[in-house]
């Protein structure tokens, strides 16, 4: 997972490097990172109508406000949490983050960080 992040930070730097119209424009850095290193073609014009949507940030955003806990640590809506499962994968990927980015580096961290690798 840490070589994968260690990956996608490379090359990410060298798309920003190679294209400034993506240094200001994250879906244009997602797009030009699919057709890079992903072998995902995705033309132009589909491409605009995929810039019409919301972003995957706000989405995402959306959907951890939706799995928030209230004020005494329960879930806000249990019925569109995470399985078990899920939530045991990012325990231990917490826990590698955490080794290799000190103690109390959260998946939630990393991502605002930008450091995540999805």
């Amino acid at each position: 997972m840490l070589e994968r992040t260690e990956t996608v930070k490379a090359r990410v730097r060298e798309i920003l490097q190679l294209y400034p119209d993506a240094r200001g424009d994250d879906r244009i850095l997602a797009w030009r990172y699919c057709l890079r290193f992903c072998g995902i073609r995705i033309k132009f014009r589909d491409f605009a109508q995929l810039r019409a949507a919301p972003s995957f940030e706000t989405i995402t955003r959306r959907r951890r406000e939706l799995q928030g806990k209230d004020g005494n640590g329960d879930p806000l809506n249990p019925e569109l949490c995470p399985t078990e499962r899920t939530l045991q994968k990012r325990e231990r990927r917490e826990e590698a983050l955490s080794h290799h980015y000190g103690a109390g580096t959260t998946l939630i961290d990393f991502e605002e960080r930008g450091d995540s690798s999805g």
